[in-house]
């Protein structure tokens, strides 16, 4: 049946893609919050009141919420257990005090800080990370933080295929030379840095035998680094049961991030069978 308070909205003349119609819904937004979310997400009852608990707080600009997928088979396992990581460093960061990572799945923001913002209409996608970054640079870090209800959790699901798991993946990162924050700039090349590492010393015990203890205990330490983190990470997001794939996706991970990387030197990013 209709409901008054929803009201499409069409883009017109050359306005195009995402970010148009994210400013363009926020223009015609009648609150003072603004909540955001994917089509293919499942959003929890008390998603809502639970920002508008945390925006109680008057300093808090920009709210990054937890977003978990559920998974049904190994695959979507792994990149649930995989996002999972990056949801969880998102919170621990934004914390603390520096935020670097926001998924705009969940993601919530005072409507008048969204209109003092560029969105970098050049990137198709980044609207999330670009937000950020910005309201990071004009309030600093403690302007944002993290929605701390479980409550409060999205959840959306993983890619079906490797083929269009690479295609979201180098979407991703194509949007990485529009970084302006040191701070992420810093914990992308330690992430890549440190798996690129494992990559290269896999290779390195085939031309040198003697090197595989050395081997053994970076890879250990690197390994029980980050069972400790994804520990934390899955019980906010009850999800607990995925630290099974852990080791899978030590093995796993290293290498799609060198592939990954690699293809966006030649592949231009795809979204929705649209190239961008």
């Amino acid at each position: 049946r209709s409901d008054d308070r929803f009201r499409p909205l069409h883009l017109v003349g050359n306005e195009t893609g995402k970010k148009a119609a994210i400013r363009m819904g926020v223009e015609h937004a009648l609150g003072e919050l603004i909540a955001t979310t994917d089509a293919d997400c499942l959003l929890p009852e008390n998603w809502l009141s639970g920002i508008a608990r945390q925006f109680a707080e008057s300093s808090i600009k920009l709210l990054i919420g937890g977003v978990k997928m559920n998974g049904t088979n190994f695959f979507e396992n792994l990149q649930a257990l995989e996002f999972s990581s990056l949801i969880g460093s998102g919170a621990g960061a934004a914390m603390m005090g520096f935020p670097f990572l926001a998924n705009g799945a969940n993601l919530s923001f005072r409507k008048k800080i969204f209109q003092e913002m560029d969105m970098k209409p050049a990137y198709a996608s980044g609207d999330d990370i670009f937000l950020l970054q910005q309201i990071k640079a004009k309030y600093g870090g403690k302007s944002i933080g993290f929605l701390s209800e479980k409550t409060t959790v999205v959840t959306t699901i993983p890619q079906k295929s490797f083929g269009t798991f690479f295609d979201q993946r180098i979407r991703w990162l194509s949007k990485s030379s529009g970084y302006s924050d040191w701070q992420i700039i810093v914990v992308g090349l330690l992430v890549f840095g440190a798996n690129i590492s494992v990559l290269v010393g896999s290779f390195w015990l085939i031309i040198n035998h003697l090197f595989l203890p050395y081997f053994f205990i970076g890879f250990g330490l690197k390994f029980l680094i980050d069972f400790v983190f994804l520990f934390f990470s899955t019980q906010f997001l009850n999800q607990k049961k995925l630290l099974i794939f852990s080791f899978p996706l030590a093995i796993f991970y290293p290498v799609y991030l060198f592939l990954v990387s690699l293809w966006t030197l030649f592949k231009k990013p795809v979204w929705k069978g649209r190239k961008l």
